[in-house]
This record gives structure tokens, C-alpha cells and sequence, in this order.
């Protein structure tokens, strides 16, 4: 199955070790993301205090997790999705989630995410990490 990922996901991998952590290395899941990944994970991973005081980690420590946890994941560059941000902005209710609308519309591939404002529109499938979970299980 092939997915974007949102920033939310791969942030709770790194807080913590857990299903979404094993999900990201799932080799039935061909993950993308939007270049902007890298940027706003490495911004929440240096400058959110929230983040350091869960994980009791320092800042070198969460960007090195954060960069290990990116590895699966392939970095879809702005030039191949340019032109849909115009119709990603309609969906999006944040600026930050506008990348990954446009790589959604581009690659006709549902977002992983478990963002409750993403899924307050009708054109692109949101995949929860429970929903993620009882598709890999035939469920």
C-alpha cells in the first residue's frame, strides 16, 4: 500500500517506541511525504520543549531519531506537486498540511495521519493508524 505520511506520525515514532515506530518500518507500506517533511519535523524536534521533556532526549538526539525514522520514507520534491497546491489549499484548514494535500492529490494516495483537521474534507482519504493496522491484519 502506498501512503503519505503526515508529520504527526513520524513525531510519535520518534516520542516514543511503539506500533506507529514498527508501522513506519513495515515493508508491506511504501511511504512518501512531501520534501516539506524534513523541515517541519527537524523545526518541531529542535524547538518544541513538549517533545524533549516526553522523550527525555536532547535536541541532537530527537533530529537523529527523527532522521533515522525518515529513511523509509521517500521525499517527493515541490517540483512534482506544484501544481496542485492551488487545489490543496482548498482542502487544507493549516498552511503545513497543504504539501501533503498536494502530493495526495498528485499520487492518488490516501494520508496517513491522524490529524483531526485533515480529515474535515471530502476529497482525500485519511488513513488512521488503527484503520492502517486493521488493513495490514485483513481485517
Amino acid at each position: 500500500m502506498k501512503l503519505i505520511v503526515d508529520t504527526n506520525i513520524v513525531l510519535a515514532a520518534v516520542i516514543r517506541d511503539s506500533t506507529t515506530r514498527r508501522l513506519l518500518f513495515e515493508p508491506r507500506l511504501e511511504l512518501l511525504s512531501p520534501d516539506f517533511l524534513f523541515e517541519e519535523g527537524k523545526r518541531h524536534t529542535q524547538e518544541d520543549e513538549d517533545i524533549r521533556v516526553k522523550t527525555g532526549l536532547s535536541t541532537d538526539e530527537l533530529t537523529a531519531l527523527f532522521e533515522m525514522a525518515c529513511t523509509r520514507i521517500k521525499l517527493v520534491p515541490f517540483s512534482e506537486y506544484s501544481e496542485k497546491i492551488q487545489e490543496a489549499k482548498k482542502l487544507s484548514k493549516h498552511k503545513e498540511d497543504e504539501p501533503y494535500f498536494a502530493v495526495a492529490l498528485k499520487t492518488r494516495c490516501p494520508i496517513w495521519s491522524s490529524d483531526k483537521g485533515m480529515m474535515e474534507q471530502n476529497e482525500v482519504e485519511i488513513i488512521t493508524t488503527g484503520q492502517l493496522i486493521s488493513w495490514l491484519n485483513g481485517e
